[in-house]
């Protein structure tokens, strides 16, 4: 099984991004890049499970995305397939019941849009170098 890389205590992973609204999504490349990371890109489901099988990732980061198969959905069928790899919902959806709902999906944390926008790169180092016991929800 493959590791993902380490630098300056940092662990950089490949990620795959599902993020349909196009800004966010190249934010969200622009901010995981900054933190090492090799970011894959996508819109839609469908999209994520056709990278999936052309190449392998270190963690999973999904929007709740309304089209297609949406981000819950995807987060199941992740869990199901890879167990041992950080999935991370990040999502407007603050109420702790759609929280809890990520986490019963199989997320291995729950980010809050736009709050934790700018530490995501860290949150997916921490997750990479080591999975914690409990998924990580933020306070609202």
């Amino acid at each position: 099984m493959e590791t993902p890389s380490t630098k300056n205590g940092q662990a950089n992973g490949h990620i795959l991004l599902v993020e349909d609204n196009a800004d966010l999504n190249q934010l969200l490349v622009f901010l995981l890049s900054q933190a090492g990371h090799q970011v894959t890109a996508v819109g839609r489901s469908a999209d994520a499970l056709q990278q999936m099988s052309a190449q392998s990732f270190d963690l999973f980061l999904l929007g709740r995305i309304d089209q297609d198969r949406g981000g819950l959905s995807l987060c199941k069928q992740l869990r199901q397939s890879r167990l041992n790899k950080p999935i991370v919902i990040y999502s407007t959806a603050a109420l702790f019941s759609d929280q809890q709902e990520g986490i019963k999906a199989g997320a291995t944390a729950y980010l809050v849009k736009p709050e934790d926008l700018f530490n995501v790169g860290q949150i997916a180092s921490d997750l990479l170098i080591k999975q914690p016991a409990t998924p990580y929800i933020r306070a609202a």
